[in-house]
C-alpha cells in the first residue's frame, strides 16, 4: 500500500522534461494500452481514444501547436509562448487524448433519460485514463504534464492525422525524463474530506 501511495504523491506536473529515458517505447506503449483497455466507462462505451507520438511525429506535433498559436498570439508575446512550446518539444513523447463523440451521441439517442449525463461520464472516463497513464509513467521514473490547446489546434490535428471529426481533442500530455524537480505546492486535506463512523 505504501508503494501505491508513494506513486500518487510522486505524480506532479513536470515541465522540465528530457529524453534521458531508460524505458523502451514498447514498455511505454504497453502501459498506455493497458490503462486504456482496462479503464472503466459508462455503459462500457470505451469512447476515450489516444494517439501516442514519438520522435519526428512528436516534434512535428509541437511545431504544429506553435504554428497555430502564432496566428492568434500577439507578436510581442509570441516569443515567450514559443519558448514554452519548445520546452514541451524537448520531451520524449506526447499522448493526445480524445473523446469519440459519435459513441456518446449514440448513447444519448439510445438512453434519452440519461442524455444530460453521458458527456459528463465520458469526461470522467477520459480523466481516469489521463490519470492512470500519468501515475504509470511515474513507475518508469518519467514525468509529464497536461496541456489544453484543444480549440486552437483541433482542426489542424484532425487534418494532420486524418481523424474523424467526431474525435474531440481533450488534452495533450508531453512526457519524458524529469530533468529538474517542480516547485512544491501547498496542499491541504482539511475541509476536503469528511469521515463518518
Amino acid at each position: 500500500m505504501s508503494e501505491y501511495l508513494h506513486l500518487i504523491e510522486k505524480r506532479r506536473s513536470n515541465y522540465d522534461l528530457g529524453r534521458n529515458v531508460t524505458a523502451t517505447k514498447e514498455e511505454i506503449n504497453e502501459l498506455i494500452a493497458t490503462v486504456v483497455h482496462h479503464n472503466p466507462s459508462s455503459y462500457n462505451s470505451q469512447s476515450t481514444k489516444v494517439i501516442v507520438l514519438y520522435d519526428l511525429e512528436h516534434d512535428d506535433f509541437w511545431d504544429l501547436v506553435s504554428n497555430q498559436l502564432e496566428k492568434i498570439v500577439a507578436p510581442e508575446r509570441f516569443p515567450a509562448t514559443k519558448k514554452k512550446i519548445e520546452g514541451f518539444k524537448k520531451a520524449f513523447g506526447t499522448v493526445l487524448f480524445f473523446e469519440d463523440e459519435s459513441i456518446t451521441g449514440d448513447l444519448v439517442k439510445k438512453y434519452p433519460s440519461y442524455a444530460q449525463n453521458f458527456r459528463i461520464w465520458a469526461q470522467q472516463a477520459n480523466a481516469m485514463v489521463q490519470y492512470g497513464i500519468w501515475v504509470g509513467l511515474g513507475v518508469m521514473s518519467l514525468g509529464g504534464s497536461l496541456q489544453h490547446y484543444n480549440e486552437v489546434i483541433e482542426t489542424a490535428v484532425w487534418q494532420a492525422y486524418d481523424l474523424d471529426r467526431s474525435w474531440r481533442l481533450i488534452a495533450q500530455m508531453p512526457f519524458g525524463s524529469i530533468e529538474s524537480a517542480p516547485n512544491e505546492k501547498a496542499k491541504k486535506i482539511e475541509g476536503r474530506m469528511i469521515i463518518k463512523e
